[in-house]
């Protein structure tokens, strides 16, 4: 019997909220792409070390061994690929322009999801957002192979107009496999 790929996919749900008339004023649904850094990622949590050999670190925020923690804006709209390692534009994005996000893991045990919220000061930028990826740790790796930081996926979707009236909430769901 041959054996089969265990694909790895995701999507992504976008909602701008306006929180004084309590109303989502724009939605995205999309796929993302989970790109080499990604595949590499889960490689090294299975192996318990990253590619230089050295043991993963479980102690503290942005270590790899800690999984994906953080998500990172852009107001690059190019399709995503494969071989892509970082954002693509995160110049003019206004503060901070990652948040920490909260992962949960649930049944049949193969789907991951992640929250992620920019309140009214993150992630605004004068001509709107196009990208969105997730991360484990708060810089930019300098490759896909970069030990410090890995990119797992990333996504382009129709121009988000964030600015400081608006919260953003990106709910990502990773499936591993089927079961």
């Amino acid at each position: 019997m041959p054996l089969l790929p265990i694909k790895v996919f995701g999507r992504l749900d976008a909602f701008l909220m306006d929180p004084e008339r309590d109303e989502i004023v724009q939605e995205i649904h999309t796929p993302n792409t989970v790109v080499d850094g990604g595949e590499i990622l889960i490689a090294e949590l299975l192996g318990g070390e990253d590619l230089a050999g050295n043991p993963l670190a479980y102690a503290t925020t942005g270590d790899l061994g800690k999984g994906l923690q953080f998500c990172q804006v852009g107001a690059n709209g190019d399709a995503s690929t494969q071989g892509m390692y970082g954002m693509q534009d995160t110049s003019g994005i206004t503060t901070n322009n990652y948040t920490t996000i909260t992962v949960d893991i649930t049944s049949p045990g193969n789907i991951i999801t992640a929250a992620a919220q920019f309140t009214y000061g993150d992630g605004n930028h004068a001509t709107g957002l196009r990208e969105a990826g997730l991360f484990t740790n708060s810089s930019d790796p300098a490759s896909k192979t970069d030990t410090s930081s890995r990119m797992f996926n990333r996504v382009n979707f129709a121009t988000i107009n964030k600015n400081t009236t608006y919260q953003l909430t990106f709910n990502w769901t990773i499936t591993i496999g089927t079961v």
